[in-house]
């Protein structure tokens, strides 16, 4: 898996997939968004990585236009929603699933 999330907050998904998962000791490199999609698109077929974990959506986008996505559908929970408002949770053709739903807000002193 190659992500631009954190080693510290990575380093507790590899804990618990190793806990449950005995004998399997899964590569996590950490990479910025641009590093990472260099990697998917720059090793041959058979080593890439399985999974491209990041909280950008636009990076999936240049991963699918690229055609470097496989499909995901049966991995869609079909009880979850299906959009937040009108944007959709996962990709409407199955090649990545949302990860969180999340706001933002700015707030300024005016005083």
């Amino acid at each position: 898996m190659v992500t631009s999330f954190p080693k510290e907050l990575t380093q507790a998904y590899k804990t618990a997939f190793e806990k449950a998962n005995p004998g399997i000791r899964p590569e996590i490199p950490n990479k910025n968004t641009l590093q990472g999609i260099a990697c998917v698109r720059e090793l041959p077929v058979g080593q890439r990585p399985e999974i491209f974990w990041a909280s950008a959506p636009d990076v999936f986008e240049v991963l699918s236009k690229a055609k470097l996505l496989e499909n995901v559908s049966d991995l869609i929970n079909k009880a979850a929603p299906t959009k937040a408002r009108a944007y959709p949770i996962n990709d409407p053709q199955g090649l990545y699933l949302g990860q969180a739903l999340a706001g933002y807000g700015l707030m300024w002193n005016t005083c």
